[in-house]
């Protein structure tokens, strides 16, 4: 069973625009620094305990009630369940696929069992928290300490570390707290309160223990490239539409994927000129925002959600009511009508308006 060191490096997914030749962006190139078991403070891994295994350190590598639950859901086809020992959860990542049958489960039962023969639980444990994925680009636990807080491993607190441990159960940025404050927070909670169950914090402690602040979101995934300025709105745009196919933020950055969008890059160049030139004389804090859409398709040809990059604001996506914007052009209309600047209309609900003003 090779060490973490030893495993194979994920392979960069590449965004194309539609003549599925040039690049638009890449993405990925793991982001990991691997540290010895000593450099990870002992609140984190208590806190990895409390959030993914509370028997860790009893079990022998395996979770039955949760292989069972697993294996008829697999079987009659139900949602995806939890439930595996983090020794289970090492071995998936760094053997298996994710992929959701009996021959895969029963697989991971074998290794994970010899894992735990072979290994000491420290040593399993320094395996798991190097490798695992945490969001934020980040792969194993000394990345992740930094992309979160900008402290190492081995200062993490236990406040700090059951945020962290947290993310595991959905590291695409479900309980990211720059993305989800409230899940986050709930999350937090539930590792918070494993720890007091587990002994290893009192409950006054626990009361007393302040939410952890962490960094601001970064824009990019680890390693990556054209996720700056508008390119990198558009990626993210991509992104959530790839997730609303199955394919989340780790399989994004690991999985080598070849993905074709229906961004011109005529089209999307025009765009970004006209945004340029129009906008030249206009304050800086004024927004812009624009899409062009193929009629018949549907396609989106050319894309502008601002310069924020991939976790920036969208302007493109979030929308804006027209409000003031056509009353310009309503007043315009009415006076080369001959109705006066000083007329007054009913505006309440259900109105038929006549042709001239009530008075």
């Amino acid at each position: 069973m090779p060490l973490p060191n030893q495993i194979p490096n994920k392979q960069v997914s590449t965004i194309y625009y539609d003549d599925g030749k040039t690049v638009l962006a890449r993405i990925g190139a793991q982001n990991r620094t691997d540290v010895d078991i000593s450099q990870i403070s002992k609140p984190m891994q208590f806190a990895m305990v409390s959030a993914e295994d509370r028997t860790f350190y009893e079990n022998s590598g395996i979770s039955p009630t949760g292989i069972l639950r697993a294996l008829w859901s697999t079987l009659t086809g139900g949602d995806v369940q939890g439930g595996s020992t983090i020794t289970q959860q090492y071995v998936k990542n760094t053997y298996l696929t994710n992929e959701q049958t009996v021959t895969r489960k029963l697989k991971e039962i074998v290794l994970a069992t010899k894992a735990d023969q072979k290994y000491s639980k420290d040593q399993i444990m320094g395996f798991y928290l190097n490798t695992i994925f945490f969001g934020r680009g980040s792969y194993g636990i000394q990345t992740a300490s930094q992309a979160f807080f900008g402290i190492n491993a081995s200062q993490l607190s236990y406040a700090q570390g059951a945020l962290l441990a947290g993310l595991v159960k959905q590291p695409d940025g479900g309980y990211d707290p720059g993305l989800h404050p409230d899940a986050a927070r709930k999350r937090w909670d539930y590792v918070m309160d494993g720890l007091v169950t587990l002994g290893k914090i009192s409950k006054s402690e626990r009361d007393s223990t302040a939410y952890p602040t962490t960094l601001p979101r970064k824009n990019g995934y680890g390693v990556s490239s054209g996720l700056d300025g508008w390119k990198g709105i558009i990626v993210q745009r991509i992104a959530a539409e790839l997730a609303q196919h199955g394919i989340n933020e780790q399989q994004l950055e690991t999985g080598g994927l070849q993905i074709v969008s229906t961004i011109s890059l005529q089209a999307q160049n025009a765009m970004v000129g006209s945004r340029t030139t129009v906008f030249s004389d206009q304050p800086k804090v004024l927004g812009a925002a624009a899409v062009s859409v193929q009629p018949g398709t549907g396609q989106v040809k050319a894309y502008y959600g601002g310069e924020g990059g991939f976790g920036g604001f969208d302007a493109a996506v979030h929308s804006h009511p027209p409000g003031s914007s056509f009353k310009a052009y309503a007043l315009a209309e009415a006076i080369s009508q001959g109705i006066s600047i000083k007329s007054v209309w009913n505006g309440s609900d259900n109105q038929t308006f006549p042709t001239s003003p009530s008075r």
